[in-house]
């Protein structure tokens, strides 16, 4: 499996709003992207993903921007790959048993399954404040 753009990018500017999260103070999508190198069109989108996740707010404004909600700690990477769209399996049938016509006597099934799981767990273990 590949972690897309989507996932990479979503989460190093989750990781660049933690760093500021106890100044509680918002952060420009032109700051974000500069320190990020995440071209500001692309960023904006997937802040809208993240914030309808209710994983970052907004305020517009002169002072306005994004900031993190919760705690660090309290964010997990699983959280935000799977907010920013990011599939988290290795072959279709982990997800779906049914988009492959073997899969009863497939011998590998087992293995993607249990790595599928594996690679789940690890992100959803894994926090902002670990990342910091």
């Amino acid at each position: 499996m590949k972690i897309t753009t989507k996932g990479r990018y979503g989460l190093r500017a989750m990781v660049e709003l933690a760093r500021n999260y106890k100044e509680r103070e918002y952060q420009s999508l032109r700051s974000i992207s500069e320190n990020q190198n995440i071209p500001e069109n692309y960023l904006e989108r997937l802040l809208a993903k993240l914030r309808k996740a209710e994983l970052i707010e907004t305020h517009r404004g002169t002072q306005g921007g994004y900031r993190l909600i919760r705690e660090p700690a309290d964010v997990s990477v699983l959280e935000i790959l799977l907010a920013v769209d990011e599939p988290l399996y290795l072959v279709e049938c982990t997800k779906n048993a049914t988009a492959c016509p073997q899969y009863d006597r497939c011998p590998s099934n087992v293995v993607w399954s249990k790595m599928a799981k594996e690679m789940q767990r690890v992100a959803r273990e894994t926090t902002l404040k670990e990342l910091l």
